[in-house]
C-alpha cells in the first residue's frame, strides 16, 4: 500500500509498485514457514536492548582505577566485541550501512575508554597499579589475550574488510550523527570508512604488539601465547584455547593487511597448535608435594571422535591437578566457550581463496561441524524443539564453573553455531541448518526476554544469514530516518510499516516518531522479489531519488554480494534450464563486461559467458565455499561479443562456488550457486 501524500519526489522514479497483498499473509492466523521468521527485525529489537540497556558500552560508572578497568574489560571483552562482529556479518547480508556506521560509533567508545587514555598520570599510582598487573600506560583493555583478543579480533575484521575484502567501501561517508560518538570524539576527525579502517588498523597494531612483542606473552610456536606477560613465561602458563583462538584471529586480519608477516608468522602457529600434539602431564610439576613420576600423556589438542572434534578447555595447555577452577582434570570444552574457539577458523576459512597455505582444511570444518549435529545436539525436548547438550564432548557435566553446571542459559548459545551450516551438506543428518531454526522457532522466535549475552545475538546474526541465503524470505523495515542512500532487498515480500516497530528505530539518527522518511538529497532503492507494500507512515521527500522495483529472480536472486580488487561483483547463476541472469560487473570508459552464468542439470555444467568488447586472455579459477580450486583454466582467448566457458562439475556437490575472473582487463570474483 502507497502513501500517496507521501509520494513528492522531484526528479524521481517509481519503477514498480504493488497493489495492496491479500489480508493475513503476515498474521498469526496463517501458520509461518522459515522464511516467515522475523529474524533481522529481531536482531535489531535485542541489539539495541541489550547494548544500550545493559552494556551502555560509552558510559561508565566505577570511581576506581582496578573497578574501571575490570568493567571496560567485561563491557567490551566479553560484551561488545563478539557483538560488533554481527555487524559486519549484518551488513554483509543485508547491505544495510547502518550496521557499519554502528560498528564505527562504538569502537570510537572503545579506543577513547583503553586503558592508556584514561588520563591517569600519577607516577606512584600507576607504579602501584602495575604492582598488580595493570599497566595503564599501554594500549589494553584487559589483563590478558581474553578480552583484548576478542576485542582486537571484532576491530580487526572490520580493517580487513573495508581495506582488503571490500575496498569500493572505502569512500563511503561517515554520518556526523548527534547521537553517536563519530562527530565529537577527540582521536577523528574521519570523513570516509576508509580513513576510519586505516587508522584503527594502526590502532589495532598497537595493541597486538603489547603481546607478540619481547617481553610480551608469545612463548613459542609450540605453545604460543602465555597468560602472563615477561621473560619468565612458561609453557605452564600457556593461556586457554578459548582465548588463543580470538587473537589469533586477530593476528590473521592486522597481517593480511600490514606487509609484515610478523602478526601472520603468529597466527599461523597458532593454527598450526589446533591440530598438535601436547603431552598433558598426569600430576602438577608446579605442586611438587604432588609429583609422583608418571610420565606425561599425548594428546591431540583436537580429539578426533566418531567423525567430530572435541577438546578441553585447557586447549593444548599442559593440564594441572590444581587451577583455579578446582580439580578438573579431562575437562571438555562447554558450547559457549566453544564458539571462541571457532573464530580463528572462521576468520581464516572466510579469506583462503586469496592465501596460499590452507590452515583448516575441508576435514577440520566438517568435523567442527559434526561437533554440534552429533555432540552437542542432544534430540527433542517434549515439546518437540531441539535440546543440546553443554559439553562439545557430548555429555552434562561442565565443572570448572560451578555455577554453569547443567544446561542454565547456554542452550540459547547454540545459535552461534548456525555458522557452521556451510558444510551441511558434506555430512550426515541432521544438520544444523534445521537444528538451529527448529530451536529459533520453538524457543527464541517468541520470546520477549531478548538476549541474555552477547554471543547470543553474535549467533543471531548468523540465523539472519542463514535464513536469508536459504530462504525465500520477507522483510519488514520499521521507522528510520533515511538520511544517506540506502538500498533494501527481500526476495518475496517487503514491506514498511512505521507503526509496526519495537518503538525507536534502530538505524541512527535515533527516530521515535512512527515514519519512514526518504530525505532530500538521498537514493533509496527497494527491491523484491513479489511485491512492495509502503504502510502509512512512510514519506519520500521533495527532492529524494526513491526506486522500487520487483525482481525477476524473485526467489532466486541473490542479495549478499562479494568484492574484489574494488570492482563489486554480482554473479548469478538460476536453478534449472531455460533462464540466464545477464548482471554488469565492470564498466569503464573503454569496455564493458558483463559475466551470464546457466547450469545444465542434465550435464552438471555451469555455462559462464563472458561479454567483452575487445580481443583478450583471461584465466578463470573456481573455488568451493572452503577456498579450495575445484577448476581453473589459464590463457582463455576472449573474443569480442559473447566467449561460452563449460566448467563441469559433475564430481563436485550443490551449493555456493567463488568464480574469479582475472586478465582481459577484469578482475572480479562474486559468488555462484550450483542448485539440483
Amino acid at each position: 500500500m502507497m502513501n500517496s501524500a507521501g509520494v513528492s519526489c522531484r526528479n524521481a522514479w517509481l519503477s514498480f509498485v504493488v497493489l495492496p497483498l491479500a489480508l493475513g499473509w503476515y498474521g498469526a492466523v496463517v501458520a509461518q514457514d522459515r522464511s516467515q521468521y522475523p529474524v533481522k527485525e529481531q536482531y535489531d529489537r535485542y541489539e539495541k536492548d541489550y547494548v544500550e540497556t545493559v552494556l551502555h558500552p560509552c558510559t561508565m560508572s566505577s570511581t576506581s582505577p582496578i573497578a574501571l578497568a575490570d568493567e571496560i574489560e567485561g563491557t567490551f571483552g566479553n560484551g561488545l566485541a563478539p557483538v560488533m562482529e554481527s555487524y559486519i556479518n549484518m551488513y554483509q547480508t543485508t547491505g544495510d550501512l547502518a550496521y557499519l556506521f554502528r560498528f564505527v560509533d562504538r569502537a570510537i567508545c572503545m579506543q577513547e575508554l583503553r586503558w592508556d587514555r584514561l588520563g591517569i598520570s600519577d607516577p606512584g599510582l600507576l607504579w602501584l597499579l602495575a604492582l598488580q598487573g595493570y599497566d595503564f600506560t599501554q594500549p589494553r583493555w584487559s589483563l590478558d589475550t581474553g578480552g583484548d583478543g576478542t576485542i582486537t579480533a571484532a576491530l580487526g575484521h572490520f580493517v580487513h574488510y573495508i581495506l582488503l575484502e571490500r575496498p569500493d567501501l572505502m569512500g563511503v561517508q561517515i554520518p556526523q550523527f548527534p547521537s553517536t560518538h563519530i562527530a565529537d570524539s577527540d582521536l577523528g576527525p574521519w570523513t570516509t570508512l576508509g580513513d576510519f579502517a586505516e587508522w584503527l588498523r594502526a590502532e589495532v597494531a598497537l595493541t597486538l604488539d603489547v603481546y607478540v612483542g619481547w617481553p610480551g606473552y608469545w612463548i613459542s610456536d609450540v605453545y604460543c601465547f602465555s597468560s602472563t606477560e615477561g621473560p619468565d613465561n612458561d609453557a605452564e602458563l600457556t593461556t586457554y584455547l578459548n582465548l588463543q583462538g580470538p587473537i589469533g584471529a586477530a593476528l590473521y586480519y592486522i597481517g593480511e593487511v600490514n606487509p609484515s608477516p610478523w602478526y601472520l608468522q603468529h597466527s599461523a602457529a597458532i593454527a598450526d597448535a589446533y591440530t598438535s600434539i601436547v603431552n598433558d602431564e598426569q600430576d602438577c610439576v608446579h605442586w611438587p608435594w604432588g609429583w609422583d613420576g608418571t610420565p606425561d600423556a599425548e594428546r591431540y589438542v583436537l580429539e578426533y571422535d566418531n567423525g567430530a572434534y572435541r577438546w578441553t578447555y585447557f586447549g593444548w595447555a599442559p593440564e594441572s591437578c590444581e587451577s583455579r577452577h578446582g580439580d578438573v582434570p579431562n575437562d571438555y570444552e562447554d558450547i559457549s566457550h566453544g564458539i571462541l574457539d571457532l573464530i580463528l577458523p572462521r576468520a581464516v576459512v572466510e579469506q583462503q581463496i586469496s592465501t596460499a597455505a590452507i590452515m583448516f582444511n575441508t576435514t577440520d570444518m566438517l568435523r567442527f561441524r559434526n561437533t554440534f549435529t552429533q555432540n552437542i545436539y542432544a534430540g527433542l525436548d517434549i515439546d518437540g524443539y531441539p535440546t543440546f547438550h553443554p559439553s562439545v564432548a557430548g555429555d552434562d557435566e561442565i565443572k570448572y564453573r560451578h555455577e554453569w553446571d547443567g544446561l542454565g542459559t547456554l542452550n540459547r548459545r547454540s545459535r552461534a553455531y548456525m555458522w557452521l551450516q556451510q558444510w551441511d551438506a558434506l555430512g550426515n543428518p541432521p544438520n544444523v541448518y534445521d537444528i538451529v531454526m527448529d530451536y529459533y522457532a520453538g524457543r527464541v522466535k517468541d520470546d520477549p526476554n531478548g538476549i541474555q549475552g552477547s554471543l547470543e545475538q553474535y549467533g543471531l546474526a548468523d540465523v539472519v544469514a542463514a535464513q536469508w541465503q536459504r530462504e525465500c524470505f520477507d522483510l519488514t523495515l520499521f521507522n528510520r530516518d533515511v538520511v544517506y542512500d540506502q538500498n533494501f532487498a527481500a526476495k518475496r515480500h517487503l514491506i514498511i510499516d512505521p507503526t509496526a516497530g519495537p518503538g525507536t528505530s534502530f538505524a541512527d539518527p535515533v527516530l521515535g516518531d512512527e515514519r519512514f522518511t526518504v530525505n532530500p538529497g538521498v537514493h533509496a532503492e527497494m527491491r523484491a522479489g513479489s511485491s512492495i507494500e509502503l504502510k502509512p507512515g512512510f514519506h519520500a521527500a521533495y527532492g529524494c531519488e526513491f526506486h522500487a522495483s520487483i525482481d525477476p529472480l524473485g526467489c532466486d536472486m541473490q542479495v549478499k554480494t562479494m568484492t574484489t580488487g574494488g570492482v563489486a561483483a554480482e554473479i548469478f547463476a538460476q536453478r534449472g534450464l531455460g533462464l540466464a541472469t545477464e548482471k554488469p560487473m565492470h564498466h569503464d570508459s573503454k569496455k564493458l563486461v558483463r559475466v551470464v552464468t546457466t547450469q545444465d542439470p542434465a550435464s552438471s555444467k555451469l555455462g559462464a559467458g563472458i561479454i567483452v568488447e575487445e580481443n583478450g586472455t583471461c584465466s578463470w579459477r573456481l573455488f568451493n565455499n572452503l577456498g579450495q580450486l575445484v577448476a581453473s583454466a589459464n590463457s582463455v582467448n576472449l573474443n569480442p561479443g559473447l566467449n561460452d566457458l563449460q566448467i563441469d562439475l559433475h564430481d563436485h556437490p550443490t551449493g555456493a562456488y567463488i568464480l574469479d575472473l582475472s586478465g582481459a582487463g577484469l578482475n572480479v570474483r562474486g559468488p555462484v550457486f550450483i542448485g539440483q
